[in-house]
């Protein structure tokens, strides 16, 4: 039996928008990290990690480093439909190529029908997918 409380994590859906750049948190004298301000350490101080504020003397800027300034206005956004597009029609092709290859099978000599069943049902989803695949590009849904 289960406990009283469950509680089932469901993904947001539709995808979310990923960023590509780095985010850079502002601080005034203290390290910079990816999540979150820590204060600054005689170690980092001597390793050149970078660093804001009056704190920093002696330490060396580095080209390309994090001290750049970096706005979200700036960042690339990528959603899924910016990324390269598959190549739909090789795609089309090898699953009808694929689906006839398992319709071929059913000519086998073999004895019972759960085989056929089988290959019959995957070669009828395969067409199944392409035709629908059509259709929504057709329409303009995917």
């Amino acid at each position: 039996m289960l406990p009283a409380r469950v509680s089932i994590s469901i993904p947001a859906w539709p995808v979310p928008v990923s960023r590509t750049a780095r985010s850079s948190v502002s601080c005034d004298s203290q390290q910079i990290t990816a999540a979150r301000c820590v204060p600054p350490s005689p170690a980092c101080q001597t390793i050149g990690v970078a660093l804001r504020g009056p704190h920093r003397q002696g330490v060396k800027d580095v080209p390309g480093s994090a001290l750049k300034e970096h706005h979200v206005a700036d960042e690339p956004i990528t959603s899924p439909d910016q990324r390269k597009p598959e190549n739909i029609k090789l795609t089309r092709i090898l699953v009808i190529v694929g689906s006839l290859g398992l319709l071929s099978m059913v000519l086998g000599n073999h004895q019972g029908n759960v085989e056929n069943l089988w290959l019959v049902g995957l070669a009828a989803s395969g067409l199944g997918w392409v035709v629908i695949d059509w259709v929504l590009r057709r329409n303009g849904l995917r």
